[in-house]
């Protein structure tokens, strides 16, 4: 009953979060988990992101939309880990990665038929 509870919180923030303006974005990490999401984000906006994801996270673990990927003014994120910032023309994931947004973008839109080609 309690984790029902944590999810339906977590949800409530995530709506009235974008209601109110103080988020511009909002995704879950359901599919593919948090490198994914945030891939996505930057897909999705067309617009990069610097961001340090904390050592002991799993990359791809999903987590059934009880953990969320937002963006908006830092007033509106008070409360919420701050993991990085949305800017720039490419992904850069702090000692693991950097790919431009238009290879993101490319690469989603061939999906697996371009890497099997």
């Amino acid at each position: 009953m309690l984790f029902r509870s944590a999810i339906r919180a977590a949800h409530d923030r995530v709506r009235q979060g974008v209601r109110n303006g103080d988020f511009t974005s909002a995704h879950d990490i359901a599919e593919g988990g948090i490198l994914v999401a945030i891939a996505e984000c930057c897909i999705a906006g067309g617009i990069g992101a610097i961001v340090k994801l904390p050592e002991d996270l799993d990359l791809f673990g999903e987590d059934l939309g009880t953990t969320f990927v937002v963006s908006g003014p830092t007033e509106g994120l008070e409360g919420l880990p701050i993991i990085g910032v949305v800017g720039s023309r490419e992904l850069v994931v702090t000692d693991l990665l950097s790919v431009a947004v238009s290879e993101l973008t490319r690469v989603h839109a061939e999906g697996l038929s371009g890497l099997l080609s």
